[in-house]
């Protein structure tokens, strides 16, 4: 009998094991997946609130432009391109703003506005909506993300799913934090 008692102990015991492994892995996937229900949960809305500095790349790879991206813990997005004054060229646009939401684990959505304008009167000559998908670093100091824009005429509302855009464009971005370093 006490043969049977140390022998089922014995096999009880990497029963036991495995139990408390799996409650371990089990606790990991519930915390990856609880952005889903409860996304402001946490640090992250704070931990990605700041400025960070962008670049546009080309199907080449190289940097085609910079943007300046404000993030707010509230879910706000306000940002200026590099381009966006430039005199010489025949289209100017005004500075984007929206909000974002967080759509992954590290990824936030963004929907944003912008109007084009023209460059020799100023006068408004599209509106343009951006969709800016980001995904950050583990420690929140880089980002990397693609843009898809759709450009609609004064007359058409951009937030109608039946608007037909005029253009559209896209692009893939990387960037970083802007940061104080202590000298």
């Amino acid at each position: 009998m006490e043969r049977r008692i140390g022998m089922l102990a014995l096999s009880l015991i990497p029963v036991f094991c495995l139990g408390l492994v799996n409650l371990s892995f089990s606790d990991d996937a519930i915390r990856l997946e609880s952005w889903r229900y409860r996304p402001n949960e946490g640090n992250f809305a704070q931990g990605i609130a700041g400025v960070y500095l962008i670049r546009h790349l080309t199907d080449e790879g190289t940097t085609s432009s910079f943007r300046l991206i404000s993030l707010t813990a509230e879910g706000n997005w306000a940002s200026t391109h590099s381009g966006q004054h430039d005199t010489s060229s025949s289209a100017r646009f005004s500075d984007q703003h929206g909000v974002w939401a967080r759509s992954g684990w590290r990824e936030i959505t963004a929907e944003v506005v912008d109007f084009n304008l023209d460059a020799a009167t100023g006068a408004h000559t599209d509106i343009v909506r951006v969709r800016y998908v980001v995904q950050f670093s583990k420690d929140l100091q880089s980002i990397t993300g693609t843009q898809m824009g759709r450009v609609f005429p004064l007359d058409q509302d951009p937030f109608d799913p039946e608007a037909v855009s005029a253009m559209q464009f896209d692009s893939i971005f990387s960037g970083q934090r802007v940061t104080v370093e202590s000298d």
